[in-house]
């Protein structure tokens, strides 16, 4: 699908500079906020991210400040790579998905309860940046929650909280069989503090023990696509689904104009972005909190192709 930026806004916020001679290398966080228009749409949609940047300058004789060097990798939210980005004026492109329902877990049930609304604007207040400065890489804790710690991988983190704003209960237990976080003890001031591996439990923190919790659980786990993806409902990509061996965890907050889910995330945060624009490497799963049912009859009985779901009576609606 051809999309067309209309606008972006640039905010760039300096966190270190450490000078050498003539060379300076600075340490620096960028958001940036587009308005883009997807083809055969006219509604205006915009999506937001930040990235992490490390520059180096060279002042010469002639007072002239050169820009040497700017690493930075965004592939988490955009996929682009400083060593790799080709630039385009105007127009980028974004890979249209495919349908896949396979079911991937024994998982059988939705989320009871859970308030789907609530936890979208959970993950749109607590995602982007404020006017303060940052010092802490592709994240920007100065808009985070401050009721929480943060982490330096802060996207399970980042999830769980909306998964709990939206009425999803802690399982009490010890930091490998619970999900929980643990609480600020004084929080204030601008945003989130530094909690580390003390902020919650394993599966409140991590994207392989997130996925291990509620699998075991029962919620419906799916391969993700642009047919089931959700509002409220976390997205992640995991190298491997028997070891905990990278991943990240970001969650459904909507749609564009074209129908295409939008998606929020801490590390490197992003807000709104459409998830053909975002670059994983493994697959992409889905658990279905809450499912938009497409109900398809079947024999006697209706069947959601989406979840799986099993109604014996008409669904409403239908």
């Amino acid at each position: 699908m051809k999309c067309v930026f209309l606008s972006a806004a640039t905010s760039f916020y300096v966190n270190k500079i450490d000078y050498s001679g003539c060379l300076a290398t600075v340490s620096a966080y960028e958001w940036n906020e587009i308005q883009y228009r997807c083809q055969g749409y006219d509604e205006t949609d915009r999506m937001g991210f930040g990235s992490h940047h490390l520059l180096v300058f060279e002042k010469g004789d002639n007072g002239i400040i050169l820009i040497l060097q700017d690493s930075f990798d965004e592939r988490t939210s955009v996929g682009f790579h400083s060593s790799d980005l080709e630039c385009q004026e105007h127009v980028f492109l974004i890979a249209d998905g495919v349908a896949d329902r396979m079911i991937l877990s024994g998982g059988n049930t939705t989320y009871s309860g859970y308030n789907a609304s609530a936890a979208v604007a959970y993950a749109n207040t607590w995602c982007g940046v404020s006017a303060a400065n940052t010092n802490s890489g592709t994240i920007h804790p100065e808009n985070y929650n401050p009721d929480y710690y943060y982490a330096l991988n802060d996207c399970a983190n980042f999830v769980s909280q909306c998964l709990y704003a939206g009425g999803v209960s802690l399982i009490p237990g010890n930091y490998y069989s619970g999900w929980y976080y643990t609480p600020v003890t004084a929080p204030g001031g601008t945003g989130a503090v530094y909690g580390g591996d003390n902020s919650g439990s394993f599966s409140w923190m991590n994207v392989f023990h997130f996925m291990n919790l509620w699998t075991a659980q029962g919620i419906f786990l799916r391969n993700g696509n642009v047919m089931n993806l959700f509002p409220g409902n976390p997205v992640f990509w995991v190298n491997s689904i028997t070891e905990d061996a990278g991943g990240h965890l970001m969650i459904c907050t909507g749609y564009n104009a074209a129908n295409t889910p939008v998606l929020n995330a801490h590390n490197g945060d992003m807000k709104q972005v459409p998830v053909t624009a975002i670059d994983h490497p493994a697959p992409l799963y889905t658990f279905i909190f809450k499912c938009n049912h497409n109900w398809v009859v079947e024999g006697n009985h209706f069947r959601c192709n989406v979840c799986g779901s099993v109604q014996n009576t008409i669904p409403s609606p239908y």
